[in-house]
């Protein structure tokens, strides 16, 4: 009886509690900003990074230009002008999730 209850509290300690406010995207958004953008970014998209800028609530086409170009779409002035940031083409797919991630620190 003793282990039922030490099994039961330790598999509901290990859930992931699910918000209904949040989707899918918002998940694998997180799972693709803590593995890859970290690296430079803040762990707290609202916070500076070692090497990058705060982005929590960037606009889609932002993240999709830095993304794919390493550089803002034209008409909007970067963060950080003295630095560069590099292309990750290998991303593209991850963008809306990554856009549904970020969009929730608005």
């Amino acid at each position: 009886m003793i282990i039922f209850f030490i099994v039961t509290i330790f598999i509901g300690c290990n859930k992931k509690i699910s918000s209904s406010d949040q989707s899918e995207g918002y998940y694998k958004g997180e799972k693709v900003y803590k593995a890859v953008c970290i690296s430079c970014h803040n762990i707290d998209p609202r916070k500076t990074g070692a090497l990058a800028p705060d982005i929590a609530g960037s606009e889609l086409e932002v993240i999709r230009s830095m993304i794919m170009t390493g550089k803002p779409p034209k008409g909007v002035k970067p963060k950080w002008p003295d630095m560069e940031m590099a292309p990750l083409p290998n991303l593209k797919d991850k963008i809306p999730d990554l856009y549904e991630y970020l969009k929730a620190f608005k």
